[in-house]
């Protein structure tokens, strides 16, 4: 597993009156995006976004995770003709893509899109359901999960959780 932490500032920790508020929406499908492309470079297990607060008690941090652990969905996954190939340098793949995000979003803004969301999670199970979703495939996938983009990938994820529209869409 490789994390990254960033501080958080507490001045700016504003819990959102509506996740549709743009920063928000921003943030969070800045999020998903990462998520689907690094899926797009190697299967993963999950990608996790959480916060917590130093010992001290008087900093918070926020921490995003890459899990990359092999399981029973994700040997399925990497078994599809199309699947990415298992690579080394995830670190450094990883740091990458969170350095694009630091681009497009704040730490802060990803806390008030994600804190005690369920998308604060994004696993295996998640991509090839809302990818099953989308192809109509039930049973058995036949091909790797590659959504034309995040909107793409939270639309179908609404589907499998029969939830209304996302605010985020």
């Amino acid at each position: 597993m490789v994390k990254s932490e960033f501080p958080l500032r507490n001045d700016l920790l504003v819990v959102p009156s509506d996740l549709r508020e743009p920063r928000v929406r921003e943030a969070g499908l800045a999020w998903l995006a990462m998520a689907l492309d690094l899926a797009n470079q190697e299967v993963f297990s999950g990608l996790n976004l959480h916060w917590r607060r130093n010992l001290t008690g008087t900093e918070n941090n926020l921490v995003l995770e890459l899990d990359s652990s092999k399981n029973y969905l994700t040997k399925s996954l990497m078994a599809l003709p199309d699947a990415p190939p298992t690579v080394f340098r995830r670190r450094e793949r990883f740091d990458a893509a969170v350095a694009k995000l630091m681009t497009q979003t704040t730490p802060e803004n990803l806390w008030a899109a994600l804190a005690g969301q369920r998308l604060a999670q994004i696993c295996a199970w998640d991509l090839q359901t809302a990818w099953c979703e989308k192809t109509g495939e039930r049973s058995t996938l036949k091909t790797y999960p590659r959504f034309t983009d995040e909107r793409d990938f939270l639309n179908n994820l609404m589907e499998v959780f029969e939830e209304d529209i996302h605010p985020w869409l």
